[in-house]
């Protein structure tokens, strides 16, 4: 028994796309990028950040003098981190060819540090999508992507 594999479309001119296509990086901006900064710094706000503060360290916060501490919420202590987190104007050089043309995520310096847990600092993983914003972007990305093809394929 032989059995013959085809494709109805070219995986270099999907490669072609990904790489090259203005609009996927806008898409992802949109989609992905936007609501991650929007649900991390809500995260910050509501205190959904773990592991908490430890009751030392917010002991040690309000008896400072400067800066002056506005939350006893894990990592918005003076409010800097999360007023930094922010859309680049900067394109990212990403490792992923599908992130090419979209935007980077830009913060305080010591954000990647608490994110990844570096140093003295407690892993706190604040860059975070809901499930709703995610399942949103995977739909429009496919849907797109689909579209692209079916346009790619009638030619």
């Amino acid at each position: 028994m032989k059995i013959k594999v085809t494709s109805n479309f070219s995986f270099a001119k999907l490669i072609n796309f990904l790489e090259k296509g203005k609009g996927l990086g806008e898409t992802i901006d949109r989609y992905i990028t936007n609501p991650l900064i929007e649900d991390s710094k809500e995260k910050i706000r509501n205190n959904e950040v773990t592991p908490k503060t430890l009751p030392s360290t917010l002991k040690r916060r309000r008896a400072r003098k400067f800066p002056k501490t506005i939350s006893d919420s894990t990592l918005y202590d003076t409010g800097k981190l999360h007023d930094s987190i922010r859309l680049s104007d900067k394109r990212g050089i990403q490792s992923s060819i599908i992130l090419k043309n979209a935007k980077r995520i830009e913060m305080e310096e010591y954000g990647k540090y608490h994110q990844l847990g570096m140093g003295r600092n407690k892993q706190r993983k604040f860059l975070d999508l809901s499930i709703k914003n995610a399942d949103k972007a995977s739909t429009e990305i496919m849907k797109r992507m689909v579209r692209s093809w079916k346009k790619r394929l009638a030619k």
